[in-house]
Parts: C-alpha cells; sequence; structure tokens
C-alpha cells in the first residue's frame, strides 16, 4: 500500500493527467517519464517512510566508455552551476538527484515544483554534456 505522500502526488498527477507507475511493491517509489529536448528523463521519487521527505532521482543520458571522463568534468561543471541538483555518472548513465523535505498538507505542490525544477535543470544542462560527449 502506497504510503500518505506518495497517495497525494498520485492523486495530483491523476488530477493533471500525468502518466506514473510505482515502482516497488510497497508503493513508495514512483515513475514518472518526461521527454526533455533531446533524450528522455526517468524521474523516481522515493517517499520515506515517515512522510516527511522525498529524494527526487533519474537517469537521462548513456555515457560511452571512452567518454566518461569527460563526462565526470561535466558532472562538475554542473553541480557547480545547478545549486538544487547533483549530476553523477552512474553504471553508464548521466544521473541528476534531489533530496526535499515535505509536509503531507501541501507534498503534491511541493514534490510536484521539485519535479519541474528537475525537469528543467536537466534541460538546461543537457547542452554541457551534448557539448562534453562531442568535443
Amino acid at each position: 500500500m502506497a504510503n500518505m505522500a506518495a497517495k497525494i502526488f498520485a492523486a495530483s498527477l491523476d488530477e493533471h493527467g500525468v502518466k506514473y507507475q510505482y515502482a516497488n511493491d510497497e508503493e513508495s517509489v514512483m515513475h514518472v517519464g518526461w521527454k526533455v529536448e533531446g533524450t528522455n528523463l526517468d524521474l523516481f521519487f522515493k517517499f520515506s517512510d515517515d512522510n516527511e521527505d522525498v529524494q527526487v532521482f533519474g537517469r537521462f543520458l548513456n555515457v560511452p566508455e571512452d567518454k566518461t571522463e569527460k563526462m565526470y568534468k561535466a558532472c562538475n561543471e554542473c553541480n557547480c552551476r545547478f545549486r538544487w541538483a547533483k549530476f553523477t555518472v552512474v553504471d553508464g548513465k548521466i544521473s541528476v538527484e534531489s533530496d526535499a523535505i515535505i509536509q503531507l498538507d501541501s507534498c503534491a505542490e511541493e514534490v510536484t515544483g521539485y519535479m519541474i525544477r528537475l525537469t528543467k535543470i536537466v534541460e538546461a544542462a543537457y547542452p554541457v554534456f551534448m557539448k562534453a560527449m562531442w568535443a
């Protein structure tokens, strides 16, 4: 059974026609896919058992093995530029993540805000990674 914060966020997504799915049996991790310029962003929302915080993380770009070093430098550049997100190379993909403290009475708006913010950050960071990929 989904925790309360996940239920509230799911109801908000339903209301706005955003497709999602639960990524675990406990229904405390949700997946939402977005198309951003040039790539797909798979965002996951991991709600804590106490409904007081959420981890938002996603992966959006495959990294060829010979480009890994350049991607580390691009991650560092983006980590310095975007304070609300952390970029890393995980299992051959560029990963982005952020954590948020939430409150049940406003979590739908808060988590939606983080989702939009992280998506916009990925859109703004994507050219940095493309430049590193093709330079």
